[in-house]
Formats: C-alpha cells, sequence, structure tokens
C-alpha cells in the first residue's frame, strides 16, 4: 500500500511539473535558428557603416606644427597651402591660446587669388593679437609676395630672389570665346592687379602706382632691393 501511494505522488508531481499548477498548461519554449552567410552580414555592415556620421575634432593641419607655445607653419607652394588650412589652423590656435606665428616660405606663389585670401587671413588674424614672422629663403615670387610682405616682421637671408609680374590666366580645354567674354576677363584681371598692388604698397616703401609700374614685366630684384623698399625688415 505504502508503494502504491509513492508511485502516486510522484506521477502526480511530473504532471504538475509538465502541465504547471491549477491546470494552465505551458507552450514549450520556440526556439528560431537563423542561418546568415558571410555575403549577408558583409551587407549589413556596409549599411551601418552607411548611416554612420563622421564629426572629427577640428586638428592641425599637416602644414603647422606646435612647440613651446608657437605655431611653425612651412609653406612652399600657394596652391598647396590655402586659405581654408589657414583658417582652419588658426581657428585652433586661437582656441589653444597660441598666438605667435612663425612662417618658413620658399615659395615660388601660385593662384593668386589664394594669395590674396591668405594675405587677409594674416591680417583678420592680427587684429586678434596673432604675431607672425616671416621668414623667407630661396625665392619668393608672385602669390607668395603679397603673404610674405603681410608678417608683422619679415626676414630674409641674403641670396633670396623675389619676383612680381603681371597677371596672367591659365586655359584648359578648347572652347571659343567672343568680345564680351575677353573684355570680361581683362577686367576680372585688372581687379586682381589693383588688389596686389594695394597690399603691397600697404606693406611696403613703394606707392600703389609703383607697383603696378612694376608688375607690367617680370620684375626681379634682390634681398638689398627688398630691403630699400620696405619688402623686408632684416637681412640675415
Amino acid at each position: 500500500m505504502k508503494k502504491l501511494l509513492f508511485l502516486i505522488t510522484v506521477i502526480a508531481f511530473l504532471a504538475v511539473g509538465s502541465f504547471g499548477f491549477c491546470g494552465d498548461t505551458k507552450d514549450p519554449p520556440e526556439i528560431k535558428i537563423t542561418v546568415t552567410t558571410d555575403q549577408e552580414k558583409k551587407d549589413v555592415d556596409k549599411i551601418h557603416k552607411s548611416m554612420e556620421v563622421s564629426n572629427p575634432e577640428l586638428e592641425l593641419s599637416h602644414f603647422c606644427k606646435i612647440k613651446d607655445g608657437k605655431a611653425y607653419f612651412s609653406i612652399t607652394s600657394i596652391s598647396s597651402w590655402g586659405s581654408e588650412s589657414l583658417w582652419s589652423d588658426l581657428k585652433l590656435l586661437e582656441i589653444m591660446g597660441i598666438k605667435d606665428v612663425i612662417v618658413y616660405l620658399n615659395n615660388p606663389g601660385g593662384e593668386a587669388w589664394q594669395g590674396l585670401s591668405i594675405s587677409d587671413e594674416i591680417r583678420m588674424a592680427q587684429a586678434k593679437g596673432f604675431h607672425f614672422v616671416m621668414d623667407g629663403r630661396g625665392v619668393i615670387m608672385s602669390a607668395a609676395v603679397p603673404v610674405f610682405v603681410s608678417g608683422d616682421k619679415r626676414i630674409v637671408s641674403k641670396n633670396i630672389i623675389f619676383l612680381i609680374h603681371p597677371a596672367t590666366m591659365f586655359k584648359w580645354g578648347m572652347f571659343s570665346e567672343g568680345l564680351k567674354e575677353l573684355k570680361s576677363q581683362a577686367k576680372m584681371l585688372e581687379l586682381l592687379e589693383n588688389r596686389y598692388a594695394d597690399i603691397v604698397a600697404s606693406r611696403t616703401n613703394l606707392s600703389k602706382e609703383k607697383v603696378i609700374e612694376m608688375n607690367k614685366v617680370d620684375t626681379w630684384f634682390t634681398a638689398e632691393d627688398a630691403l630699400k623698399w620696405g619688402f623686408v625688415d632684416e637681412v640675415k
């Protein structure tokens, strides 16, 4: 009789474990197995990456290095060093509280509009307390001249050569132009030469008229001439 009661109890316990109390039955858990191929995984990763929004912090360009509270720029071409790079570098330097800037220039020039724009960035930074020392070597030519003369202090080696010359245009491709287009381009070149002369005259001993006259031909001059005309402050 005891064996029979024990067997009934075990059966009842198993029944409760299988079907629950109060007659409530539990559905067995549903198990899903998903098989993903390598290609499908790559597609999902590609979608996720395309949805990412890059937001890097402002950082110095490769033209600028900092050491002991001073910034050092090395500029060898106006075409490779644009006003956008200088603008962002100066913004970060301002945030960092660094306002002493030394610029090494051994520069054959480049795009004239970039030269004028870079000169403007320097002038506006000076209004915020920046101090620029221009250190010239080799050649300072064309679009690099207004950049160089915009410095607070201009130093050159004794063997440096300067060049200013008439504004020119480079045109790519084959196309036709009429008198209207040529007149428009002539007006643009006149504006460019006037702005160029304004900057150079404001930072040297030469009048605007003299700069315009010098710009009518290729005008080469030495460090001694540059010192006499106020392009530089010191020759080493």
